[in-house]
Order: C-alpha cells, then sequence, then structure tokens
C-alpha cells in the first residue's frame, strides 16, 4: 500500500498517505479535533512566553539584600543563563554602592549612622529590547551587629532559573555563618556538592515547575539572647526547555516546547526549507515518585513537502480528510471520463491524477501492471507483448483495467481516512530530557507508553526477550523482538527477529515477516539468517500469547521441531514521528 501510492500516485496526497501508512494508533477515541483557524493550522495558543530580555531579568536577583559592616561587596551579575542578554547598573541614591563594571562592581563605598535603603536597578538589553527591574538594598551602620535571622533575612537566590546554579554555602563577609540546603522535590531541583561548590541541579522539563529550597544559617553572634540558628524559603521556579537544536550533515532538527504545544521541524541545511514537520498539544504533564515524566501528546498537524514541489504546508486532520476525499473524487471522475472512450490506449490514462508523470507507454503500462489484484489483465504480459497488441485488443485490456482501479479506489477510501483518523490521535507517552556529548547539549526523547485499552497487535512499539543466563546454553533463544503493524484494514504483519544460542559467540541471528490474523494468539513465520551469517532458514511457531494491562507478554516459542520455550517478553514504545 505504501509502495502503491508513492510509485502510482504522485499528486501531494498521495505523499501524504505514504506518511500516514506509517504513523502510530491513537489512544483517545477519535482523537484530533482540531479548533485551529485554517490560515495557521496546527497551532494552539501559546502558554505566554518571555522574551529573551525577559527572561533574564526573571533570573536576575542581588545578594545580600541586607548589608552588615562585614559585607562589603553586593554581587550584582551582569549575565545569566540567557545567552548576549547585556546587564547594566545604577544605584539611588548614588555613591553608597559602586555600579561601575569592573572587579570593583558591587563595592560598598560608604556607610551612614543609620540604615540606608538603595535602590538599584538592573537594566537588561539584546537586539534593541531594553527592560529594567529593581531591588531594594539595605545598608546597615558599622555599628549593627547581626544575629543567625537578620542574616537569613538579607540571602537572595534567583527566583527562577533556566540552568544549574551555584548556592551560597556562607554569608558574604560572614565565614563563620554556615548555611545549608534543602529541596522540596529533588524531581525538580537536587541539591549537590560539586567540587567543594554547592550546586543546584535542575531537571528539564515541558512545563515550568516551581519548588521550595529552604536555606538553614547557624551563626553565633555572642549574644546568649538571641537565636543562633534561622531559616528562610525561596521559591525557585525551573522554566521550561523552549528550544533543542540538532545539527545534521545535511539537514538542522529543531524541536520546540511552548508550554501546551510540541512542534518538531527538519530543515534543509542548503536551502532552509522546511523537508518534514509535526505538532503536538501536550497535556497531563507529570512527574512520577520515581522520577518517570509522562505526558498526553496530541497529534494536530504535519507539514506535507511532496517531491517536486518547492515548498510544502501544515496540513490538520480536517483539511487531510478533505484533500483525500477530494483526491478520490477526481480519480473517480477521471475513470468516467475513460469509461466514455471506445478505444482506449495507455496514453489516455495521463489524465489520471497521479500518472501524468509516466511519459512513456512502458511507464504506464508498468504503473498499471503494479495494480495489486489477482485479475490486473496486465500481469499475463510483459510490455513487449502488450505493446504487440491490436489497438482493439489493448482497449479491451484496459477497458478491465479500469474495474480494477475503481475497485481499488473504493475499498482503500474508507482505509485511508481511517488511517488519517488514527494518525491525529493521542498518545501518553514518557518522556525525558537529558544531556550528552562535549560541549554538554539537551537531548528530547519520548516512548509512547502500553495502551491497555487497544488490543496488544495493535500498540505502537516492540516486545522484547533477553535471556539472562551466562552463558546461553546451546539451542535456547538469546534474545527475541515482537512487533505487529497494519498493513491495511484489518490486515496484519508480525515483525521477528531471534538470535539462538549455539554455544558460541556470535549467536545465529533470524528474522523476517509473518502475517497475523487479528485476535488470535499464534504466530507462525518462516526466518532467514540475518546478513553476515551463513546458514539454513528457520521455522518459528509462537502460541499461547497472552498480554496484561501492563504490556508484559508471556508466549511459548518453538524453533523447528524443538521444544517449546516459555518466554516473557517486556513491551518497549517507539518514539513519536
Amino acid at each position: 500500500m505504501k509502495r502503491l501510492f508513492k510509485t502510482i500516485f504522485g499528486l501531494s496526497i498521495a505523499a501524504l498517505l505514504t506518511v500516514f501508512i506509517s504513523c502510530p494508533q491513537p489512544i483517545g477515541p477519535g482523537g484530533g479535533t482540531n479548533p485551529h483557524t485554517p490560515s495557521n493550522p496546527g497551532t494552539v495558543p501559546a502558554v505566554p512566553s518571555q522574551t529573551p530580555v525577559e527572561k533574564a531579568l526573571a533570573e536576575l536577583t542581588v545578594s545580600p539584600l541586607k548589608v552588615f559592616k562585614e559585607t562589603t561587596k553586593v554581587n550584582l551579575p551582569t549575565a545569566t543563563s540567557v545567552p548576549d542578554v547585556t546587564i547594566s547598573w545604577t544605584a539611588l541614591p548614588e555613591g553608597y554602592i559602586n555600579v561601575e563594571s569592573g572587579a570593583d562592581l558591587g563595592k560598598i563605598l560608604k556607610r551612614e549612622t543609620e540604615d540606608t535603603e538603595v535602590t538599584l536597578t538592573a537594566t537588561a538589553t539584546k537586539d534593541g529590547e531594553t527592560k529594567t527591574k529593581t531591588f531594594k538594598i539595605t545598608i546597615h551602620p558599622e555599628t549593627a551587629e547581626p544575629d543567625a535571622q537578620a542574616l537569613a533575612a538579607g540571602l537572595a537566590i534567583q527566583p527562577a532559573v533556566s540552568a544549574d546554579f551555584t548556592l551560597p554555602k556562607t554569608v558574604s563577609g560572614y565565614s563563620a555563618a554556615a548555611i545549608t540546603w534543602e529541596s522540596a522535590d529533588d524531581k525538580i531541583i537536587k541539591i549537590e556538592e560539586v567540587s567543594g561548590q554547592k550546586k543546584a541541579i535542575i531537571t528539564y522539563d515541558l512545563i515550568d515547575k516551581a519548588v521550595t529550597l529552604t536555606a538553614s544559617i547557624h551563626y553565633d553572634d555572642g549574644n546568649p539572647d538571641t537565636p543562633d540558628d534561622a531559616e528562610k524559603t525561596f521559591s525557585v521556579t525551573v522554566k521550561r526547555v523552549e528550544k533543542i537544536t540538532e545539527e545534521h550533515p545535511d539537514s538542522i532538527s529543531t524541536y520546540e516546547f511552548t508550554g501546551n504545544e510540541y512542534i518538531r521541524i527538519h530543515t534543509d541545511k542548503l536551502t532552509g526549507k522546511i523537508k518534514s514537520g509535526t505538532k503536538y498539544t501536550y497535556t497531563d504533564v507529570q512527574t512520577a515518585a520515581d522520577g518517570t515524566k509522562t505526558a498526553l501528546f496530541t497529534q494536530t498537524a504535519i507539514y506535507q513537502k511532496t517531491e517536486g514541489e518547492a515548498t510544502g504546508k501544515w496540513m490538520t486532520k480536517t483539511e487531510t480528510l478533505q484533500e483525500i476525499q477530494q483526491y478520490f473524487n477526481t480519480a473517480l471522475s477521471k475513470l468516467a471520463e475513460l469509461k466514455k472512450k471506445n478505444l482506449l490506449k495507455l496514453e489516455n490514462f495521463q489524465i489520471f491524477p497521479g500518472l501524468g508523470h509516466a511519459d512513456t507507454r512502458e511507464k504506464m503500462f508498468k504503473n498499471l501492471q503494479w495494480f495489486p489484484d489477482e485479475n490486473n489483465p496486465l500481469k499475463t504480459y510483459t510490455f513487449e507483448t502488450f505493446d504487440d497488441l491490436e489497438d482493439a485488443q489493448e482497449s479491451a485490456e484496459l477497458k478491465k483495467m479500469l474495474l480494477i482501479i475503481e475497485k481499488f479506489l473504493n475499498q482503500n477510501l474508507p482505509v485511508q481516512i481511517a488511517m488519517t483518523e488514527s494518525m491525529f490521535g493521542a498518545y501518553k507517552c514518557k518522556y525525558e530530557f537529558y544531556k550528552s556529548g562535549s560541549p554538554e547539549t539537551i537531548n528530547f526523547y519520548t516512548n509512547i507508553l502500553y495502551n491497555p485499552a487497544k488490543p496488544w497487535y495493535e500498540q505502537r512499539g516492540v516486545y522484547g526477550f533477553l535471556n539472562s543466563a551466562s552463558p546461553v546454553p546451546a539451542g535456547e533463544i538469546m534474545g527475541m523482538d515482537l512487533s505487529v503493524r497494519e498493513r491495511d484494514q484489518n490486515q496484519y504483519e508480525a515483525s521477528i527477529d531471534i538470535s539462538i544460542s549455539d554455544g558460541t559467540n556470535p549467536s545465529k541471528n533470524y528474522n523476517g515477516p509473518a502475517p497475523y490474523t487479528s485476535g488470535t494468539t499464534a504466530i507462525t513465520a518462516t526466518l532467514q539468517e540475518s546478513e553476515g551469517s551463513s546458514g539454513p532458514s528457520i521455522s518459528v511457531t509462537i502460541s499461547g500469547i497472552n498480554v496484561d494491562a501492563a504490556g508484559k507478554m508471556t508466549a511459548n516459542v518453538q524453533i523447528d521441531t524443538g521444544a517449546p520455550q516459555s518466554l516473557t517478553l517486556k513491551f518497549e514504545g517507539r518514539p513519536l514521528n
């Protein structure tokens, strides 16, 4: 089916159908309700986003907020985790804190005999955008002696972060004021000792997440009437990942996250034009007690570019279904025109949508001969023998082809509609952001979870077995992968990959396809040895297939005439397309 539309039907709908056939099945019923306007298909109202300048200011803080006599400098950052944002400072009243860039930035210049409040203003700039943020600092006189509670009150850390950051271990100027830190949720921010520093390690996510960090200060000021211990809590928001970019030899892949929409785009590096793309909304974002992250992804649009076209377009489910219906209507209309001809020639089929590219009689013959029908009259000919037919004979055979094509179209319209409905569905996925490479980059990965509401053979993933014995006795199965996909409406094909121990290393590997009938508990296949190994094929019978609600499969696997082996296979979902 996939090859048929790719080979024969060259219109944009053909390429769409090629994509649809390999797409995953949905979790939700129907799925894909599209609230989006035709002028901007597949987009949803985004969670309010920040400009780089706004994001930098959201991360910004100064510390300490209370300056006592041993503190000689206030920390005034000139950069954040947001690249290319410049930050400068002013202070009112002037003369108390140095705001000139350099080693003395933030230095306390003078103190009064009473508390002095200074307003610090940070100005952030990038690409012509400028915004400000203010902070209030209290400079205490030389005579003021802080206790633990006063030092805790002066502590400040970043209120919003998008990268790991360092936490203070002491109060500036007061090395005896020891600070310990605790996170209310290690799955959002985990506090670790790294190279003598206290590091707050963030967990990247699809959405913003807030967590409470608690600073505990122990400081003995020598006064028996004041407490030596104090606490201060901070609400810190870990900002969502916004964009990941991957460079490949010929293309650039981008993954954007708006807070409720995931957009995957592959762009040609040379032309800068989109090659393919998919849009999903995401909801029900959860983190389990063990740290596993899940969300419900619903596909809302695909970017489709047909071969030969300079640009493509984003298409929603509604638009895709309309184009499918339009294609089939056009195809049936052209068939009606061909039926009216008294004498049919191969050349006449160029009016049929998708066959116009067949610019020779031989190409047209091969395209028509490919139609998968046992009654296809052209399958009894070679092009040479068909080309030798008299015009009347050629016409008679081609008129039979009209019925074959009409039957094919009528059978496959509901198939394509069903596949499209399935494609624009919802998929509950496990997902992960992780770092790799040098320099480190952020990566994003998804696995579609097992859906107990669907039959085991309609899951998008692989059931795998790995023998834990070492060494694996000769004749036993070392490993096995089993997956099933729908090749046509209610017609399935299993893919089986088996490694068998023969007492040596490496093992013998066999793989191949096998038909599967929906609802049955057995599969029979003849598997060929994998490339790189030699030997005869094997017969495999898988029986007693049973899959529980968690996706754990048990089955008996018999190789040739050997004794059946009872295996337990674990489901592993495929990533989102």
